[in-house]
């Protein structure tokens, strides 16, 4: 998050969150939320007490200037951390699936708010955790822990956000390609390329095109007041078939990581770690939020 995305991202006022009682385990992330930004030289953290911590070296007069705009917004900011902490409750199961890492640093996550190209109220917000003895100094051991997509104007995802997942994927999958041909020795491109890669790309070719029923033809809202409860059923078994692909691709991507780190390609191996973690939280995602929710809802299910 450039310094220029933190002042856009301020100025917009988040959709009214409705009434929410954390668990104690949201909770302790609330409170241990880090954000990260880009300066002109290296990234600095801001602390949830408001501490500035620098990972590199930094001009003084851009770190007072980044200071200034850090008080002037901080209720702002204190919005902003609420409300992701809402949709990631809501929307996701990214704090669920790394739970254990995210335990084991006593709950410190980092946020860096990315903004999506052609959706101005929209942001790519990628999950950092780390020890806070690693920070600012060890910055660079932080474990990654996934993505999201939240808008910043309204609360409500249409079809459960799934558009931003099936652009996701096809994101990742390019550049991941493009880390393999810096990172790759080009002997071991093709073969990994046609035996992986391949596989992974038309396995989000079908997931692209199995979400077309959804995206189409179900209504933004999928609930019991806009279906009923035969087509949330069928809606349900569209959202696990695409689960199944997510699977198969997940398995796909865990070989390839297998394969990769026998070779000893460390620099390369790293992004597909990356990739399985998103895979994964994908995968949760509909199971918990999606598919259990509407099951459920069908089965008048309340706790």
């Amino acid at each position: 998050m450039t310094m220029q995305t933190l002042k856009s991202i301020t100025d917009m006022k988040p959709a009214q969150v409705p009434a929410l009682t954390l668990d104690s385990y949201q909770s302790e992330i609330l409170s241990q939320l880090h954000l990260e930004f880009f300066l002109e030289r290296c990234r600095i953290l801001v602390s949830p007490n408001g501490e500035l911590m620098p990972t590199g070296p930094v001009d003084s007069a851009e770190l007072e200037e980044f200071r200034q705009v850090i008080e002037e917004r901080a209720e702002a900011i204190q919005d902003l951390k609420r409300y992701l902490i809402f949709q990631l409750a809501l929307y996701s199961a990214l704090l669920e699936t790394n739970s254990l890492y995210i335990s084991l640093n006593n709950h410190l996550i980092i946020a860096r708010f990315v903004p999506v190209p052609r959706h101005p109220d929209d942001f790519e917000v990628k999950i950092y955790t780390a020890s806070a003895d690693d920070l600012p100094d060890h910055y660079k051991d932080k474990i990654y822990v996934g993505r999201d997509f939240i808008s910043i104007t309204r609360i409500h995802r249409d079809h459960f956000g799934l558009k931003h997942i099936v652009n996701s994927l096809s994101e990742q999958i390019t550049k991941l390609q493009n880390r393999f041909k810096e990172h790759v020795p080009e002997q071991m491109l093709g073969e990994l390329g046609s035996e992986y890669l391949q596989e992974i790309e038309e396995l989000i070719a079908d997931f692209r095109e199995a979400s077309r029923d959804i995206l189409e033809r179900a209504p933004v809202e999928i609930n019991t007041r806009t279906l009923s409860g035969e087509e949330l059923t069928r809606i349900n078994r569209k959202f696990r078939e695409l689960k199944h692909i997510l699977i198969e691709m997940e398995d796909s991507t865990h070989e390839l990581e297998s394969v990769m780190f026998d070779l000893n390609l460390s620099r390369a191996v790293r992004y597909v770690t990356k990739f399985n973690k998103d895979l994964a939280n994908y995968i949760n995602y509909i199971l918990l939020k999606i598919n259990g929710r509407i099951t459920d809802a069908v089965n008048h299910i309340r706790l």
